[in-house]
């Protein structure tokens, strides 16, 4: 396992993601992932990647796993609840911003995001 390697890798795939290239970005990410499975950052890119490509539950599985790696890892979390929104499972997204607010009360993404999920809740509960 070469660290230098599996970084460009991980820099590649970023890349990719910016350019929207979902497919290869998820293609170099698999490749890291390979050789480094205890890569969060890795799992968090390729979970945006896919639920990008609307390919939520493998999102969510993404997710968990670079959280499964790294617990105080905030941005797989803000991402599970924003996939959550997108699937209108307003609950579920606040639980995940709660989690993510626990590490970081003061994270303005997570707040802005829980906040727009409590209101969306609540114009369709």
């Amino acid at each position: 396992m070469n660290p230098d390697f599996i970084y460009a890798l991980n820099k590649k795939a970023l890349s990719l993601y910016r350019l929207q290239r979902y497919d290869k970005a998820l293609e170099k990410l698999d490749e890291a992932i390979s050789m480094d499975n205890n890569n969060s950052h890795a799992y968090n890119l390729k979970g945006l990647a896919l639920m990008n490509s609307n390919r939520y539950a493998e999102a969510l599985s993404a997710f968990d796993k670079s959280v499964e790696i790294d617990s105080k890892y905030l941005a797989p979390l803000i991402n599970k609840g924003i996939v959550f929104m997108k699937i209108q499972k307003y609950s579920e997204a606040i639980d995940n911003f709660n989690k993510a607010l626990q590490i970081n009360p003061v994270d303005q993404l997570a707040l802005d995001a829980k906040n727009t999920a409590m209101n969306l809740l609540k114009r369709y509960s």
